[in-house]
């Protein structure tokens, strides 16, 4: 990561960033931090923390260890984390919120937000796949494999013809 005087920049701090005025839609996987300070539509997944600042907009699902919503930030849709933090000035509307930890400051605004604060909860550390991986190559399949089963096993049991008179 590049380093400005010793210090890391704020985007820099970040493994994801959408800057302000940028929109993304879609299913996002951030191996560590993501920052958002422009729109966001779908799903995001991190195992660390998950930031929207200033100006951000996520609309859709983010599963993370951490969500923080800075002010001027704000999230519709659902939140899965081990931490949760609203800052002064941040907002979630409509949103459901499972988290071990929350913390909405004065000012935070949280509207029809809907909240499951339990100390034992545990995010899911990584989402279940969405698509089944492909099968492993194999050899071209027989003909008989192609037969329904009762015609597959007529076929491995040859009976010698008929004569006819």
């Amino acid at each position: 990561m590049a380093r400005n005087g010793g210090s890391q920049t704020a985007k820099d701090a970040h493994s994801g960033y959408v800057g302000a005025g940028t929109k993304l839609t879609g299913r996002l996987r951030a191996p560590g931090p993501f920052h958002v300070n422009g729109a966001f539509a779908g799903e995001i997944f991190s195992e660390d923390l998950v930031s929207v600042g200033t100006g951000g907009v996520v609309d859709g699902t983010i599963v993370a260890r951490k969500v923080v919503v800075e002010a001027g930030g704000r999230i519709i849709g659902k939140i899965n984390a081990q931490e949760m933090q609203v800052r002064s000035g941040g907002n979630i509307a409509g949103t459901g919120v499972q988290a071990a930890r929350l913390l909405l400051e004065a000012d935070g605004n949280a509207d029809g937000a809907s909240f499951r604060i339990r100390r034992d909860h545990r995010y899911p550390p990584r989402p279940a796949p969405s698509s089944t991986p492909a099968p492993k190559r194999s050899a071209p399949p027989s003909k008989a494999a192609a037969l329904p089963s009762r015609q597959r096993r007529a076929a491995g049991k040859r009976r010698p013809a008929r004569k006819t008179s």
